[in-house]
């Protein structure tokens, strides 16, 4: 509070909303709410019962048609115009992805490490040090490389990075040895503190002075939507794979399909965000933040 006081200039005050958007607030819920319960209970329910089917449809209809709501409304809950940026909707993908990846992996591999390998669950952590400490050094480099040259390269090569570990990480699961699988959780946090600061430089740049606090809630949002949704998919695909068999060979038989399906994810993003992020507005960006 000292600090803000001290070194935050007075400035123009912004003109007060017209009010909260409840209307709004009630279609992102339910819309939201119902296709993560989908999602989650998916293999409980069965992937083809009523329950999961009409909550999908009803979430992505109360999605639709909260787009549509906000796109119209002068003081929206969530600025859904800053997705028609290429740029943000770039940035946007990127994290969905990367959140979907990332906790699906990690809370995977920590089950991988302790059930197939027989580690224990201090030991598991440990194991997986390699993972998390690359994401402390990526961070920094990767934030100056993007103020320099913009986003594009960054975005696309740390979800390159992650599709490339899981890949990795998944071929090598069924084998059992831990010598094997170290490499790849090291190229596993290199792409994860690649596409954590890319991923925010380039969509706080994108958004105007007023807009920064809903840049900032969009891209949080789609962290966690990215995260509970991969974690949900990847499980489900852990649990129907290992549920065939019932040893130590099936855990690393669901870990590789479930790591195949994050791969997978990876590619589909880094294609597209290969493409959003290579037209004209990219191209100011990265011109603006080299000068």
């Amino acid at each position: 509070m000292a600090i803000i006081w001290r070194y935050v200039p007075t400035g123009p005050r912004f003109a007060p909303a017209s009010g909260f958007d409840v209307a709004g607030a009630a279609l992102f819920a339910g819309g939201l709410g119902a296709t993560v319960l989908a999602v989650l209970e998916g293999a409980a329910w069965g992937w083809s019962s009523g329950a999961v089917l009409s909550l999908l449809v009803v979430g992505v209809a109360l999605l639709i048609s909260f787009g549509a709501l906000e796109a119209r409304r002068r003081d929206p809950l969530i600025e859904v115009r800053l997705l028609a940026d290429p740029v943000f909707l770039g940035a946007v993908l990127a994290v969905v992805c990367g959140r979907f990846v990332t906790v699906g992996a990690l809370v995977l591999s920590a089950i991988y490490l302790q059930q197939a390998l027989g580690l224990t669950p201090l030991d598991a952590g440990l194991a997986l040090l390699p993972a998390t400490i690359p994401m402390l050094l990526v961070a920094p480099l990767g934030g100056r490389a993007a103020d320099r040259f913009g986003p594009r390269a960054g975005i696309v090569l740390g979800v390159g990075l992650l599709g490339a570990s899981v890949l990795a990480l998944g071929l090598l699961a069924p084998g059992g040895r831990y010598a094997d699988v170290w490499p790849a959780f090291v190229v596993f946090g290199a792409g994860v503190g690649l596409v954590t600061v890319t991923t925010s430089t380039a969509g706080m740049d994108v958004a105007r002075s007023r807009q920064r606090g809903e840049a900032a809630g969009i891209l949080t949002t789609a962290r966690q939507v990215g995260g509970t949704i991969g974690l949900a998919a990847m499980s489900a695909v852990f649990v129907a794979v290992e549920q065939d068999h019932a040893d130590r060979r099936s855990i690393g038989d669901g870990i590789e399909a479930a790591l195949l399906l994050a791969a997978g994810v990876c590619t589909v993003t880094a294609v597209a965000t290969f493409v959003l992020l290579r037209g004209p507005r990219a191209r100011a960006l990265a011109q603006s933040s080299s000068g």
